[in-house]
């Protein structure tokens, strides 16, 4: 029997728990309604309480509160109450147990208990139970710090006084968690096992779980900054780098020693963190407020599945970086949302007089952008990340650098990923996982100056005037904001995949020179999987694939209402949507005055401002990959349907199935690089999804024959068919331009740079020629990555002398890809690949 397990301290335990429950029951019914009219707690994982079974409730520490607050809550949420009888011999009639038991009365604290009598007398039931571990954080904070008022009343590691928790009541009745966690079946526990070890398992399992509950909301318990940077300046890493300077005879000698070190220290201290419970106390507040101001609302996608990683991994956010706004949503939201918020990588252009210290005390470690060059610098910031990682923080950086002035998801820089994975290859103390997330908004609040960027103006740094002109615009309204998870990466199952010795892989070397290029690429191919349209992105997907960005309204609202019901069938991934509608879409966006509604009497016309065109090219780049394939194959077949179709085998106006898979699986890849697409599974299989599901959605017609056509010019669907098609047309013109210059230069080659800035100043002239009011038609980065996508196809060789030829190959790419550019671009084109180099090399002026 368990009771012959049983020692002393059980005896003194059962009659502190027969006195704890006398007291309870005297005092609970006034303490439950002076609970449930005062408090407002946030409660989650309620909805995982079986209806079905016997419930008992295991919580931490005995505290009269807690009891009175989980039996308000489970009143309401319909769930079993926690003084239910379950009849069990030997049992206190109640269905909540506490691990610990308080010793002494005025100055107290609190030990294990051997075993709960009720746990004991559940596991030795025949009954099956539902043990559901509960945690209750009265005034969370992430950490200590010497702040008196953050003692006496905040949750802290350390456990919570009688003092300290009135004075929370009292301050803080809206800052409460419960966190119900995950149910765990009593007949399971006591399988194949005798009573005392069954006994030892449940509270080694509950245990474990209510500590997971307080690492995710608290975080792990932060030492003193001061002792934090004595850490990393006397780190491994760091030593070794102040060593290897002073192994240079100008710089040897303990004075030089001395100087480094004193480097060292200047640099922690311009990078480390200083979390403050004060602070982000006051800059949720004053973020709320400012929400409430700024937004109609802010949509929080995919948050419930961050936790049950949160417990066992430190997470490394990894969003993209639209807007300075990013990284303040975050972390309301995560505060919000019961999770600790994390340390956030900002550049130090942002550590401004007052507006640096706040953000640093929320959380924010600042760094230079670039410190290749300084060798002390870096080996100071690789310890800070390691330490960081270490005590098992989360933290959250922009692989891209830096905001996207063009929309689109920018290449991942190597170096946070980087470090990141030497850390992971030094600490095991708890394993990393990324978190993809993707920001979408409705209205841009940096709308103004970025307008101004992509007409050419430089990029202004970052000052306190900036606040002041970011106040005046707290009238505006900015739309709905989106905040959306993407699915959890843990990084040590991609590495084991891609490297299984990656733990002991010198990261310098040849054979990982492409392992953290690689995981940046996947993690920005789940930012993207994760993405949510909202009304301008849709708006604009439509109007800038028309010649004037102008359409019938009601033609706008059909295209809409077609392209939502695409995005729902998509084979690629599970894309949101903050409307239903196109008619909810374009009433969103007229308010918003972004959308331009003439009357007229054949039916009211709805276009583009022609000032701001530039910025719908950015709210249409956001979501481009959404689409991106079935724009492909629709342009590929309208292209191919006007005429003889080359190599279709099908006769005039028609391609073959077999046709347009092959062609797009050729092409598909420049777009999956360029826009970051996610491509999960067989590519074959995805593109073969995509013709099916276009043929079952009218967009294209298959014959008797099996041949695929576009629908005739003269039947409805032509419209949304040929809208379709044009939403990737800018993209295969870019690539037209590469292929023909690259083509152009024959046998003899031609230098990487030269053919690079050959595309841009040709790209940059047939925009303005052709009206494309886009400035990522010419921007170099998508030129080189689709260089880097030729050169990895076998498209294009790398000759000895370092020049580029392009293969044989890229003949059948003209002369198929000719008929979907249109006529009078490639005529554009051709005349300006027939002028003297010196002629095209001043196109641009």
């Amino acid at each position: 029997m368990i009771a012959q397990g049983a020692t002393s301290n059980h005896d003194e335990s059962s009659l502190i728990d027969r006195v704890h429950t006398g007291v309870s029951r005297l005092l609970h019914p006034l303490l439950r309604a002076w609970l449930g009219y005062w408090c407002r707690p946030n409660v989650h994982g309620v909805d995982q309480i079986p209806d079905n079974l016997p419930v008992c409730y295991v919580l931490t520490n005995p505290a009269h509160t807690d009891i009175a607050l989980l039996d308000s809550v489970t009143q309401r949420s319909g769930r079993q109450n926690p003084f239910v009888d379950p009849a069990l011999p030997g049992a206190p009639a109640r269905s909540w147990c506490f691990l610990n038991r308080r010793i002494g009365w005025v100055i107290s604290r609190y030990a294990p208990v051997d075993y709960p009598r009720l746990l004991g007398a559940v596991l030795a039931s025949e009954r099956n139970f539902a043990l559901v571990p509960v945690s209750i954080f009265w005034g969370r904070a992430p950490g200590k710090d010497g702040s008196l008022l953050r003692a006496l009343v905040s949750e802290q590691w350390s456990v919570s006084g009688r003092l300290r928790r009135l004075l929370t009541i009292a301050l803080y009745r809206r800052d409460i968690l419960i966190q119900f966690g995950k149910p765990i079946s009593s007949t399971l526990i006591r399988e194949d096992c005798d009573a005392p070890t069954a006994l030892r398992r449940a509270s080694r399992l509950l245990r474990r779980q209510l500590k997971a509950h307080r690492t995710t909301v608290l975080g792990p318990d932060l030492s003193h900054r001061r002792t934090l940077i004595d850490t990393i300046v006397h780190g491994a890493k760091v030593r070794a780098a102040i060593h290897e300077q002073l192994l240079q005879p100008r710089e040897a000698g303990t004075a030089q020693q001395a100087q480094l070190e004193l480097a060292a220290r200047k640099a922690a201290k311009s990078i480390a963190s200083d979390m403050s419970y004060v602070v982000i106390r006051f800059m949720h507040s004053l973020l709320r407020w400012l929400w409430q101001r700024l937004y109609e609302g802010i949509h929080v996608q995919g948050l419930d599945r961050l936790r049950p990683f949160a417990a066992d991994y430190a997470l490394v956010y990894v969003p993209s970086h639209r807007s300075h706004i990013d990284y303040l949503l975050l972390s309301y939201v995560l505060n919000e949302g019961g999770m600790i918020i994390p340390h956030i990588a900002a550049g130090d252009n942002l550590d401004l007089p007052v507006v640096g210290s706040l953000l640093r005390r929320s959380g924010a470690f600042f760094l230079r952008r670039s410190f290749r060059n300084d060798p002390i610098y870096a080996a100071v910031f690789a310890e800070y990340l390691l330490r960081v990682f270490a005590r098992g923080h989360s933290v959250e950086y922009f692989i891209e650098g830096g905001r996207s002035r063009t929309g689109r998801l920018m290449d991942a820089r190597p170096g946070l990923l980087a470090v990141t994975v030497a850390a992971a290859q030094q600490t095991t103390v708890r394993p990393l996982a990324f978190v993809p997330v993707y920001f979408g908004y409705e209205r841009l609040f940096e709308d103004h100056s970025y307008l101004n960027e992509l007409r050419g103006a430089s990029k202004q740094r970052e000052s306190l005037l900036d606040i002041v002109r970011a106040a005046a615009r707290l009238t505006s309204s900015f739309g709905r904001a989106t905040v959306s998870f993407g699915e959890v990466f843990p990084l040590a199952d991609y590495l084991d995949q891609r490297a299984p010795d990656w733990r002991r892989l010198d990261l310098q070397s040849a054979s990982a020179v492409n392992l953290v290029p690689e995981l940046g690429r996947a993690l920005l191919a789940k930012i993207n999987a994760s993405a949510v349209l909202n009304a301008h992105n849709l708006v604009a997907l439509v109007l800038l694939a028309t010649p004037h960005h102008a359409l019938a309204r009601r033609s706008l609202i059909t295209q809409i209402d077609h392209y939502v019901e695409l995005l729902r069938n998509s084979p690629e991934a599970t894309y949101g949507c903050l409307v239903a509608t196109g008619e909810e879409a374009v009433a969103r966006t007229e308010a918003q005055k972004t959308l331009i509604v003439e009357a007229d009497p054949l039916g009211a016309i709805a276009s583009l401002d022609v000032l701001k065109a530039p910025l719908a090219n950015w709210y249409r780049n956001n979501v481009l990959h959404t689409l991106a394939t079935p724009s492909l194959i629709l342009a590929l077949c309208q292209g191919f349907g006007r005429g003889p179709a080359l190599g279709s085998g099908q006769g005039s106006g028609s391609v073959s199935r077999e046709w347009l898979r092959n062609r797009t699986l050729l092409l598909r890849p420049f777009l999956v690089r360029e826009l970051h697409m996610s491509t999960p599974g067989d590519p074959t299989a995805i593109v073969d999804a995509w013709i099916e599901t276009l043929v079952r959605g009218g967009w294209l017609y298959q014959r008797t024959d099996g041949a695929l056509v576009p629908p005739p010019i003269t039947h409805d669907h032509w419209q949304r068919t040929a809208l379709l098609a044009r939403v990737i047309l800018p993209s295969l013109e870019r690539y037209y331009i590469g292929v023909t210059l690259l083509r152009a230069s024959g046998d003899a080659g031609i230098e990487r740079n030269e053919l690079l800035d050959q595309c841009l100043r040709v790209a940059r002239r047939l925009a303005r020629l052709h009206g494309l009011d886009a400035p990522e038609f010419f921007d170099r980065r998508l030129f080189e990555s689709l260089l880097v996508e030729l050169l990895a196809g076998g498209w294009m060789i790398s000759m000895e002398n370092g020049r580029l030829r392009g293969d044989q190959r890229l003949a059948i790419v003209l002369r198929e890809g000719a008929s979907v550019v249109g006529a009078d671009f490639r005529t554009a084109l051709w005349q300006l690949r027939h002028r003297a180099p010196e002629v095209v090399a001043s196109v641009a002026e």
